[in-house]
């Protein structure tokens, strides 16, 4: 998974070259490789799980980490589910992302 780099507490620019000052340059540089990992040409990627590795994984999961579970029925049956996204909330805890 992809590490989004901290914003650097400087001025983007230096003063004397007015140009990006070298921790801007490396944040850009960090960021647009974050983003690489995690956007393809279709949009985000988003991990595709079955219920029990999403248990696996909850723990360790950043908030805001989004997930297919593959296995839910959400619509779908036990035989042919639909599947539904998650979010991984500030509590710990995946949560469906619901259109209503």
């Amino acid at each position: 998974m992809a590490t989004i780099p901290i914003v650097p507490d400087e001025n983007i620019l230096d003063p004397e070259t007015n140009d990006l000052t070298e921790n801007w340059r490396d944040f850009f540089v960090l960021l647009t490789q974050a983003l690489r990992q995690c956007v393809g040409n279709e949009g985000f990627q988003i991990s595709a799980q079955n219920s029990g590795d999403i248990s696996l994984i909850e723990p360790k999961a950043l908030t805001g980490t989004l997930i297919f579970d593959t296995s839910a029925v959400n619509g779908g049956t036990m035989d042919d589910p639909n599947g539904q996204l998650l979010v991984r909330l500030a509590d710990g805890t995946f949560r469906p992302i619901t259109n209503s």
